[in-house]
């Protein structure tokens, strides 16, 4: 196997009873099993490799369990239950054709009650007109982790069968259909699209599960023939020492990771803390979610929703860039003015055609505040009829609550001449700087430099602060402070 993380995941499997099949020696020579309706499944390669040495079969249907629950404007609290085959409970729900539809997909010791699912299914309903299903698949999806991996074959199987049941008889329309899945949920939305010959025109899976699924055939886990787009959030990548989740490798046509993908800030992941060994793993008890042990894997889900709530704010701006380390240099900074170059993270994906690999950052999600931060270019053109000096000039931006951001550095004690724009890109958290066209506060420091400051001019002219934020549909706003004098040593604030 190639990470400790997914070997450690074998022997949850074994030592919790799960039925496995191992290289071909099977104790009870099952290879195979048949489910009327969903096909066979099988433990041959490429389901048994060097990276997956433990084949497990799918339970059956009855054990996997999984539901469909519709959820409308005009039924937001109580799912209605829909039923493959059933054509009367079809014709007395709320399911109309005309509406997109929406599928939720829950992961790995999760239900359709997640917290993602509920809010992202809230949060849809307030924005749009739709139909949601939500696909509850929990007990199938419980522990050992590897019969979970298993009967995520059947769950998604199971799923597209909903799919084409609802094309025949209720006249969906899959142009109009979005998956939205979360962990292991992200490889059963692609067993999904994969039956369905990959005409799924979108899946959002949320950092996708790592262990058994990595480095596998693509017929194993989400790959870009599942769908016509496919949006990866990775958000829990790290190494398998650190017992990272999510799958590293990008696997989509739009692969973005946040704050690099492999920690959140803010996230003190617990289930490193909790395992101090394998036999303490062996023995410990999963019946929670893993989404209360693993913040940083459950961290990308509260992303996605957030992009939904504050869509006409925030768009939670992906640059591409060569890797993280360069993006965290601001070399990959820009306008968006050209295609394929930038992208939005969640919701607003579907409005910005892109493929690649893209980053951004984000805050820490402390007391409350949002996440998303908003882009914004400094440009501060000094006076023509400024003398040359030498010194610093700092800005901070100052919420409508006091709230202040941190201090940005556009000049750090080096010279600056008449005419000079002084230019920085910076990050600024959508709770202080809620929208593209708010004329928030700001605070500037000049101070003088060089090797005899008492030499330096003790003011600094600037023609005008120029704010240029990126709007949710990627282009740019303008905001402009005309005329700013500083004197030196002392904070102005400058406001509407």
């Amino acid at each position: 196997m190639k990470t400790a993380v997914a070997f450690i995941a074998c022997l949850i499997g074994v030592a919790l009873g799960a039925s496995v099949i191992k290289d071909g020696r099977e104790p009870d020579n099952m290879r195979e099993i048949c489910f009327d309706k969903y096909g066979c499944f099988s433990t041959d390669a490429p389901w048994t490799s060097l990276i997956r040495p433990l084949g497990a079969l799918p339970k059956p249907p009855h054990e996997v369990g999984t539901r469909f629950l519709l959820f409308t404007r005009g039924a937001e609290s109580e799912g209605y239950e829909l039923m493959p085959d059933k054509d009367a409970i079809l014709r007395f729900s709320d399911f109309q054709a005309t509406r997109k539809t929406y599928f939720l997909i829950h992961g790995f010791t999760d239900s359709h009650k997640a917290d993602w699912i509920w809010s992202t299914k809230n949060l849809l309903l307030q924005n749009e007109d739709v139909n949601i299903i939500s696909v509850d698949w929990a007990p199938g999806a419980k522990a050992p982790y590897l019969q979970a991996t298993a009967n995520a074959r059947l769950a998604g199987a199971q799923i597209a069968r909903m799919i084409t049941y609802l094309e025949q008889k209720g006249d969906l329309n899959i142009d109009d259909v979005h998956v939205i899945s979360h962990s292991l949920g992200g490889h059963v939305a692609g067993y999904a699209g994969d039956r369905l010959l990959g005409r799924l025109p979108r899946i959002t899976a949320i950092d996708p599960m790592d262990p058994y699924f990595g480095g596998t055939d693509p017929i194993v886990r989400l790959d870009t023939n599942d769908a016509k787009f496919i949006e990866v959030i990775h958000s829990n990548s790290d190494s398998a020492s650190n017992l990272g989740l999510g799958i590293p490798g990008a696997i989509g046509h739009v692969d973005i990771y946040p704050n690099g993908g492999k920690k959140q800030p803010g996230c003190h992941d617990t289930l490193g803390n909790l395992i101090i060994s394998i036999i303490d793993l062996i023995t410990l008890n999963f019946d929670g979610a893993i989404s209360t042990w693993a913040c940083s894997h459950a961290r990308a889900a509260h992303f996605y929703a957030e992009s939904i709530s504050d869509t006409s704010s925030c768009p939670f701006v992906s640059y591409a860039c060569a890797d993280y380390s360069t993006f965290q240099k601001g070399s990959c900074y820009h306008a968006c003015g050209e295609r394929e170059k930038c992208t939005a993270l969640g919701y607003n994906a579907k409005n910005h055609p892109a493929s690649g690999v893209y980053y951004l950052h984000t805050t820490d999600g402390a007391n409350n505040h949002t996440y998303c931060k908003q882009m914004v270019q400094l440009q501060l053109p000094v006076s023509i009829t400024q003398a040359q000096t030498q010194g610093s000039l700092t800005l901070v931006f100052r919420g409508h609550d006091g709230t202040l951001s941190e201090t940005f550095s556009l000049a750090d004690n080096v010279r600056i001449s008449p005419g000079q724009i002084l230019n920085l890109w910076v990050e600024v958290p959508n709770y202080i700087l809620r929208t593209p066209d708010e004329k928030t506060s700001l605070i500037l420091r000049y101070t003088r430099g060089g090797l005899i400051p008492g030499n330096q001019a003790k003011t600094l002219a600037l023609d005008e602060v120029d704010l240029v934020v990126i709007k949710p549909d990627l282009t740019t706003l303008t905001t402009s402070y005309q005329g700013v004098t500083l004197n030196y040593g002392t904070d102005t604030q400058i406001s509407v």
